[in-house]
């Protein structure tokens, strides 16, 4: 048996050993930045909305090389405002 190698490929965590290979799904709280596509799908929200929300200042990203990235500390702000300031309905 060979010795497990471990590393994330596409949002699978993939462990190598002498047996082949397994996929999980990785857990994407554990992810410090997120592409827009994953932070829409995180929100379930459509990925030109998500554009929309980032464009108007609510949502901050950085940009990384050519990508686009979002904190995820970020997406939980938004939500903690959006419930803060919707208590009342």
């Amino acid at each position: 048996m060979g010795t497990a190698r471990h590393g994330v490929l596409g949002g699978f965590f993939m462990l190598r050993g002498g047996m082949g290979m397994q996929a999980q799904q990785a857990e994407p709280t554990k992810k410090l930045l997120l592409t827009v596509n994953e932070a829409a799908q995180m929100l379930s929200l459509s990925r030109p909305f998500f554009y929309r929300l980032m464009q108007r200042g609510e949502i901050a990203s950085l940009k990384l090389g050519g990508s686009r990235r979002i904190q995820l500390t970020e997406l939980q702000a938004f939500v903690a405002r959006q419930v803060s300031t919707q208590k009342g309905y």
